[in-house]
């Protein structure tokens, strides 16, 4: 398995000016079966859906962001007009100082979370209610008119099993654009998965919500019911007690992803 992964990051250089620049950077944890990072710190997340042809107004400077492509593609512009358009699972890192001035455009419909990666803790508005409150089978709708961001959730029921079920974070428009509520974190992780993965019955380590960038996964639950979760699909797990749930990898496939940790 890779050792590293790539990111971008839209930042000031030292000719004053914003500009995008390339990077690698290390997993640094051999956590078998994954390679994973040390928790970095995020304040929130929340998840953004823009139909073709809109473009944002001109950001002002604001906290530290990062932006994951998981449907469609994302045209970002920088102040100082350096341009970059980005695809599925690609990784945008927006500093605080490269952010004031961008602008973001999409020609096709395109759906995205954001990460908040400094400033104050988000409130919990409730966004993500527990299994128990939450309405099931809620992933019928049409990816170019959606009304919220869907996502499988698996919880441990009263018999110590784990269930699964789907479930939608709904959206609110905000100037042409349709946003959830932030929802607080403690934290993300970036993980690497390996073809060959079959992890046996685990608990949810923490509450978390996991976004898959290539390779997906196929989650077993206590009933020996499967479900597929494919690149550009959100996964919940909350099942942190009871002997959990199986993640195998799908038909092969590598699996790079982003763990967040719920507050």
């Amino acid at each position: 398995m890779r050792d590293t992964f790539d990111i971008t990051q839209a930042l000031i250089g030292k000719d004053g000016e914003a500009r995008f620049e390339d990077q690698s950077r290390p997993y640094g944890r051999d956590s078998s079966p994954f390679n994973i990072t040390e928790r970095q710190a995020a304040a929130a997340i929340r998840f953004g859906w823009a139909p073709a042809g809109f473009a944002s107004a001109p950001e002002g400077e604001g906290p530290d962001r990062l932006i994951v492509v998981l449907e469609g593609s994302l045209d970002v512009t920088l102040a100082a007009g350096a341009r970059r358009q980005f695809g599925l699972g690609e990784l945008l890192l927006m500093t605080a100082s490269g952010t004031a001035g961008a602008v973001r455009r999409a020609e096709s419909p395109v759906h995205w979370p954001e990460f908040r990666l400094s400033g104050p803790a988000a409130p919990d508005t409730g966004a993500l209610q527990p299994a128990a409150e939450a309405t099931a089978d809620r992933l019928d709708q049409a990816a170019d008119d959606p009304n919220g961001a869907a996502f499988l959730r698996t919880w441990t029921g009263d018999d110590d099993r784990s269930r699964t079920k789907s479930d939608l974070l709904p959206y609110t428009e905000t100037a042409g654009e349709r946003l959830t509520a932030e929802i607080p974190l403690v934290g993300l992780q970036y993980v690497l998965a390996p073809t060959s993965l079959n992890y046996y019955w685990h608990r949810a380590p923490q509450r978390q919500l996991v976004l898959f960038i290539t390779g997906g996964a196929e989650i077993e639950n206590g009933l020996g019911e499967r479900h597929r979760v494919l690149p550009g699909g959100i996964y919940l797990g909350e099942d942190e007690t009871g002997p959990g749930h199986i993640t195998r990898a799908i038909e092969g496939q590598e699996r790079f992803s982003i763990f967040a940790h719920l507050r």
